[in-house]
């Protein structure tokens, strides 16, 4: 009976792992299915900070020392051409890096995917980190001057 017992209880564990890996191979595909190309997102974002900050981009251009037609073609990734080996082009860090910094963002923020409702969330949650922060300064401020005294 033992015996009838292990070999059922391979055969479920077998089972088990392989429904498992089914699963683990399908959210996977599905994530990457759902997952847009960087250039993508670096226009999307790009655009979504210059619209926010009333940028052209000849203005951008000018504050970041990156081509105006380069700010073009990250806007519009389509229009970029692929190279020999059939690879789309990327963005070079240090222009992302420039980009970022005339746009008073963090580099990670132009190469993030957002929806709408997570650039909402996320600007909450920054200006109560800041507010919190401020507030912690003052106290710290206030200390240090009573402690003066």
């Amino acid at each position: 009976m033992s015996e009838v017992l292990n070999v059922h209880n391979r055969i479920i564990a077998k089972l088990c792992y392989l429904n498992k890996q089914h699963f683990a191979r399908v959210i996977r595909h599905i994530g990457a299915m759902n997952k847009k190309p960087i250039n993508i997102v670096l226009a999307e974002n790009l655009a979504h900070f210059m619209s926010q900050r009333k940028l052209t981009q000849k203005g951008l251009s000018a504050l970041s020392d990156v081509g105006q037609t380069t700010i073009s073609l990250y806007l519009n990734p389509e229009r970029r051409q692929t190279s020999k080996s059939g690879k789309m082009p990327s963005a070079k860090l240090s222009e992302v890096e420039s980009l970022a910094l005339a746009l008073e963002v963090d580099v990670w923020e132009l190469l993030r995917p957002f929806t709408e409702q997570e650039r909402i969330a996320y600007k909450h949650l920054e200006a109560a980190y800041k507010a919190m922060s401020d507030g912690k300064q003052e106290a710290d401020d206030t200390k240090s001057g009573s402690e003066a005294a």
